[in-house]
């Protein structure tokens, strides 16, 4: 069955998300072999999600990354003005991710 499908997987965040056991398996294949597999794959993580055809999961998985990297970058440029500007970091990314800039992107820059 290994033949038929293949999986990427990431990280969501919420409910276990990036903080918890939360990674998804992106699923790519045939639709039975995808049926067959959920079980073991649901062992995995939290949350499957079934992308297509062969190799769709692992297309879904770079386009995900791509995704995240695009907004680290911009995240990443707007505290470097910030600072440049003289706004202490601190004052960017505030006590509360949440109304900092970038929200919770900004644990990773």
């Amino acid at each position: 069955m290994a033949a038929y499908y293949n999986s990427g997987a990431t990280k969501e965040r919420g409910d276990g998300g990036i903080d918890g056991d939360g990674s998804v398996q992106l699923v790519g294949g045939l639709r039975e072999a995808y049926a067959a597999a959920k079980p073991l794959l649901l062992s995995m993580g939290q949350k499957t999600i079934y992308c297509g055809g062969a190799c769709n999961g692992s297309v879904a998985k770079i386009c995900n990354n791509l995704a995240m990297a695009v907004s680290m970058l911009g995240v990443s440029e707007a505290f470097a003005l910030g600072q440049s500007l003289g706004i202490a970091a601190s004052t960017l990314t505030s006590e509360n991710e949440n109304e900092g800039i970038g929200n919770h992107k900004m644990r990773y820059c």
